[in-house]
């Protein structure tokens, strides 16, 4: 791949052609006998179109390779649950039409400004959050980002491939 090929894809905002590279090349270790190995675009998060693709990446790039490590990685279950409260009706022409639309639940155990990732690694706990862009720590993770270092954990804010590539070696 060529730092041009990289650039038209969504992922050179959180992938360097370097970071790429590497991925490609875990893919292929972790892979040794497949003659087709995946490519780090398709093998982490695939649905390119889902509006937290660059974040949900850099989450499964994070999980899998610490898992990949011998570590045993927790996500923040922040989804919640969608409850679909919408009807279907049969109008005067007798079709069906979907009327109404779904609601949202957050998980029950979900506490507010929790870090994406814990992991400990060599011993410490280290506290992931994944950042994209322009987004930046809201109030309730800045409390917690003190809380971690007072508990001598380590709290890392993760913006691209490289900056955790960095972080675990």
């Amino acid at each position: 791949m060529t730092q041009k090929q990289l650039n038209r894809m969504k992922l050179s905002a959180v992938c360097s052609l370097q970071a790429y590279e590497w991925l490609q090349k875990w893919i292929i270790e972790r892979h040794p006998g497949n003659p087709y190995p995946g490519e780090p675009k398709t093998y982490f998060y695939r649905n390119t179109t889902h509006r937290q693709y660059l974040s949900k990446f850099l989450e499964s790039v994070i999980i899998k390779v610490l898992r990949s490590k011998g570590c045993s990685p927790i996500k923040a279950n922040d989804a919640g649950t969608y409850r679909d409260t919408s009807k279907t009706v049969m109008d005067v022409l007798g079709n069906e039409r979907k009327i109404g639309s779904g609601t949202w639940s957050k998980a029950a155990n979900v506490a507010p400004g929790r870090a994406d990732s814990i992991c400990f690694v060599n011993g410490a706990m280290i506290n992931f959050e994944v950042k994209v862009g322009r987004d930046s720590l809201s109030e309730l993770q800045l409390q917690e980002q003190d809380r971690a270092i007072l508990n001598n954990e380590q709290f890392i804010v993760i913006r691209t491939v490289q900056d955790f590539l960095d972080t675990i070696e």
